[in-house]
């Protein structure tokens, strides 16, 4: 009977790792089309005043700082459930209770 729930725990372990790795190759992935779609948006931007379709003017400074700022926000996050991840599969305590904790947030605050 023991033996059942300590293969049933090291599934979850591995399940919830698992997972974390995955929400931080998506926040990876968002972060970088994120910033792509900025200079897209620029790119459309400036033909637009171009072809005269709207006002002269700069699409550019507050707008790149906060793209790239939230960028690299993304990006120490997902590092930080990577290692997370890493010390959840360890077997480190703290970090199990902050996978659940994360986990609970995520799930909370979902788009």
């Amino acid at each position: 009977m023991l033996s059942g729930k300590l293969v049933v725990g090291k599934l979850a372990l591995r399940l919830s790792s698992c997972l974390l790795l995955a929400a931080a190759v998506l926040t990876m992935v968002y972060a970088v089309s994120s910033v792509w779609l900025y200079y897209v948006r620029v790119d459309a931007y400036e033909d637009a005043v171009a072809a005269g379709a709207v006002g002269s003017g700069s699409f550019e400074g507050f707008g790149a700082v906060l793209s790239h700022g939230f960028a690299v926000l993304q990006f120490a996050v997902a590092a930080a459930m990577i290692g997370l991840a890493r010390s959840n599969l360890r077997g480190s305590g703290p970090a199990r209770t902050t996978t659940w904790w994360l986990g609970g947030v995520m799930l909370c605050f979902r788009r």
